[in-house]
């Protein structure tokens, strides 16, 4: 058989990498087969099949125990995914040709070494079996690599209407799945939580029970706008303290904020009312657009550590970055370039 392209690792990094496997992996199939080397050829067919399958639930947020379950599992939960066959060239079923290969591989494999082996009318017999097992894994291996390449030019073709602020990619991708993501709820994080919907109200999912395991969401002092010092100064009625101490009472000239701010409030977000013991005023708040970072809140129970581990490759692929210590005793930070 003929050696591995002798290419460097540290290298090839990223889709160059994992293209430059697919290639290798499929020339080693070919080769296998050519030179009857079919458990080989089987091995690194089911490597593949199952490889892109869970690339499918990772499209979709779905999260697989880790780092080994069998093939059939990921069939399954592939088919909840898509209740009606999944039809590609050459197959009118691909899930189900993929199982019934997957109950074949078994036979193959684990027939060579069975007390069934005797029963077997020749070992031509085991290889013609194992050739044919091969070869039809071949097929369905090519099939799923270009359904899932299909799948990902859709999604990324999904986001062509949507603007190019990688927050607004990631709110209608993941309200797409059921999330509810939110930006700028009232007005820290406690009123945040309860200002949550209990039916989702834009998106796909309309009308239907927010599930609060997949709520993704910031408050107003995350993107609370900043005014520079030449745009605020103190007030002088009540010396910035933002009381008058002479009628007792919060401070009319500045609405209890100690401060005058001179800025075109017209051009952020005003729709939160903040409520202290002052007065009352409203947060003058950063839209996505003018602000590219901002923690976030989530479910942290053990579901929501969960579904929020789930979707980074989403929010990633929106052109996201984020960093999270994968624990619930943290918040993701989420940034996009603006």
């Amino acid at each position: 058989m003929k050696e591995s392209s002798a290419l460097a690792p540290e290298t090839i990094k990223g889709k160059a990498h994992r293209y430059l496997s697919y290639r290798e992996a499929s020339t080693r199939i070919k080769e296998s087969i050519e030179k009857d080397y079919f458990l080989e050829a089987i091995a690194i067919a089911e490597s593949i099949i199952a490889d892109r399958l869970n690339s499918y639930l990772e499209l979709n947020a779905v999260t697989v125990a880790k780092p080994f379950i069998p093939l059939s599992a990921r069939i399954t939960a592939v088919r909840k995914l898509n209740q009606a066959p999944i039809v590609v060239k050459g197959f009118d079923d691909l899930l189900g040709e993929i199982g019934n290969w997957n109950k074949q591989r078994n036979a193959v494999i684990h027939g060579i070494v069975s007390d069934r082996a005797a029963e077997r009318e020749s070992i031509d017999k085991f290889l013609i079996d194992s050739k044919a097992t091969a070869e039809h894994g071949s097929r369905l291996a090519r099939a799923v690599d270009k359904w899932i390449s299909d799948q990902k030019k859709l999604f990324n073709d999904s986001l062509k209407g949507i603007p190019e602020n990688g927050f607004r990619r990631m709110q209608a991708r993941l309200r797409e799945l059921g999330w509810l993501v939110e930006w700028n709820l009232p007005c820290c994080q406690s009123c945040a939580w309860d200002a949550l919907p209990d039916k989702h109200e834009v998106g796909p999912f309309v009308g239907q029970w927010v599930n609060c395991s997949k709520v993704l969401f910031n408050h107003s002092q995350d993107c609370e706008y900043g005014p520079t010092p030449e745009e605020r100064n103190a007030c002088k009625a009540c010396g910035g303290e933002g009381w008058r101490e002479d009628v007792d009472e919060p401070c009319k000239e500045c609405n209890g904020q100690g401060e005058h701010f001179h800025f075109d409030t017209t051009k952020y977000d005003t729709s939160v009312t903040a409520r202290h013991s002052l007065a009352e005023h409203n947060f003058v708040c950063n839209w996505p657009e003018q602000q590219d970072h901002s923690l976030f809140c989530f479910d942290g129970g053990k579901k929501g550590v969960q579904n929020l581990s789930a979707i980074i490759p989403i929010i990633e692929a929106c052109g996201c970055k984020v960093e999270w210590n994968g624990k619930s005793n943290e918040r993701p930070k989420i940034t996009w370039p603006i």
